[in-house]
């Protein structure tokens, strides 16, 4: 199966380390997929900008063994500035988005798309032109979308609704005793043909199919260093699990939820 992992690559700084790494929901899902699990069809589309950033990213990317293209443009490599608090949780600064509201897929055309099988890709503010784009492209692949905590959109699931129809599957972050979620996403997996998770970080994950419900429990960590990329890595376990050997969806949850865990044991977005 072709995974096509689509959207950002960005310039992670950890600000109190005073460290960089090359980051991104969809960079950090491509080397879950090529680097851990071994997912050799896997391939990354981004773009990139023309700083001294973006040189020292594409020069990173072509050190990649994964198929990699990127869409240059003339501008800065996006960049997102992280604090890590003394139990390991990251909080991330005023995003610096840069060339990344640009990000268009049109161009491409259909046929490269519709070479795929899945399609994993991001929502979030700066990538709305590049979900529009690709959805107006209508490809055959099944399409994954992580939504993360929405916290572009103040939490409301309601901008979320045009996109669902879509997908196959699609992944949030959240805490696990809000009913108004549940109700949303019981009625949404009810009205199609649709898996949703909702990710709890150290609570687990809770998985919804049709009138089922699945839960899964986080595997105990001893140390937590940095929860940077864990929502990442889990979503690739998860659509590894689901779209390439076919498990069931309890299957699925409990590997994402121990490959999210590995995640969380050093500092950086990517995989040791």
């Amino acid at each position: 199966m072709n995974i096509l992992c689509l959207g950002d690559l960005s310039l992670d700084h950890y600000l109190k380390q005073d460290k960089t790494f090359f980051g991104g929901c969809s960079l950090n899902v491509a080397r879950q997929l090529y680097e851990v699990i071994g997912h050799k069809q896997t391939s990354l589309y981004v773009p990139l900008g023309n700083d001294e950033n973006s040189n020292k990213a594409k020069a990173y990317l072509e050190s990649l063994a994964l198929e990699v293209r990127y869409k240059p443009y003339s501008g800065a490599l996006p960049s997102q500035p992280i604090t890590v608090d003394e139990n390991g949780e990251r909080h991330f600064e005023e995003y610096i988005d840069g060339v990344l509201p640009e990000f268009k897929v049109s161009d491409l055309g259909g046929f490269y798309f519709d070479s795929k099988d899945l399609i994993v890709f991001p929502y979030f503010k700066q990538v709305e032109s590049m979900v529009s784009s690709l959805l107006k492209l209508n490809p055959k692949a099944k399409l994954a979308c992580d939504f993360g905590n929405l916290s572009d959109y103040d939490g409301k699931l309601t901008p979320i609704n045009k996109i669902l129809p879509f997908l196959s599957y699609a992944q949030f972050s959240g805490t696990p005793t809000c009913k108004k979620r549940d109700e949303f996403f019981s009625k949404a997996v009810a009205e199609q043909d649709l898996i949703i998770v909702d990710t709890f970080g150290s609570d687990g994950a809770r998985a919804y199919q049709k009138e089922k419900t699945y839960n899964s429990a986080a595997p105990q960590i001893l140390q937590v260093t940095d929860t940077t990329g864990a929502g990442d890595a889990f979503m690739a376990h998860i659509s590894y699990s689901l779209f390439v050997l076919g498990k069931d969806l309890q299957s699925a949850l409990n590997f994402a939820c121990e490959g999210g865990s590995k995640q969380v044991s050093h500092l950086g977005p990517g995989p040791l």
